[in-house]
């Protein structure tokens, strides 16, 4: 499913959600071939932390171009005159 959804998500959001399937699985046969201590939680781990990490990231890049978005409407309507500004004499 992620496959086919990705033409819908950011590259590193694809890749972040990636890992979390690929790093368990190349782990799994890393221990297979080679029989050590688990790596199958560890790599659950690290592709959790990178999915959390990308997800903040591109929260916080979502969040200020809505706020330069804003900015720029702001702009355009004061431009156009719609803002009320009322002039206090403070004399």
């Amino acid at each position: 499913m992620l496959i086919s959804y990705r033409k819908n998500l950011d590259r590193i959001i694809f890749l972040s959600m990636m890992s979390f399937f690929v790093l368990p699985v190349l782990a799994t046969i890393y221990q297979a071939l080679a029989y050590s201590f688990s790596l199958q939680c560890l790599a659950i781990v690290i592709s959790t932390q990178i999915m959390f990490v990308m997800d903040t990231v591109e929260m916080n890049m979502r969040f200020h171009s809505q706020q330069a978005d804003l900015a720029l409407y702001e702009t355009k309507r004061f431009n156009k005159g719609t803002f009320t500004v009322y002039n206090y004499d403070r004399s």
